[in-house]
């Protein structure tokens, strides 16, 4: 969905059923930080707000979170907005999905060789991935 498009509710945004859930990564640019990555301007984003590094100081607040959702009977969305706090936890120790998924996502920032990849190389996504990978069920079934 285009940035723009996420408050016009004739544009479909690809529902999540009741009980499923999705994995979303997002690269998290901190208040004050200068960068040359372009942020397409929609709403009035929190943390680009003049001064907000000062407001912020004494917060954990690590990012906002905003979703539309309609009920089944409406045709009009509703907002929700919620902050992110930081836990102040490592990678590692997030969940198993949450670490496979970011080194799904760094494999392929490292295979398109992209900008934004940082100190992202193949040994990083197996050290990453292979802890997290799980069991294989396809290998536990006897034929």
């Amino acid at each position: 969905m285009q940035n723009q498009d996420f408050n016009d509710d004739k544009e479909d945004a690809r529902e999540i059923g009741a009980g499923h859930s999705v994995t979303a990564l997002y690269e998290i640019i901190p208040a004050g930080i200068e960068s040359d990555v372009k942020i397409p301007s929609i709403d009035d984003l929190k943390y680009q707000k003049p001064n907000i590094t000062a407001n912020l100081i004494n917060t954990n607040e690590l990012m906002q979170v905003k979703l539309r959702y309609k009920d089944p009977n409406s045709a009009t969305s509703q907002l929700i907005t919620r902050s992110i706090l930081d836990q102040n936890t490592s990678l590692q120790a997030a969940s198993p999905n949450l670490r496979f998924s970011s080194a799904v996502a760094m494999f392929g920032m490292v295979l398109r060789n992209s900008e934004y990849k940082g100190q992202a190389n193949f040994d990083r996504v197996l050290q990453l991935a292979n802890p997290a990978k799980g069991d294989d069920l396809l290998q536990q079934i006897s034929l």
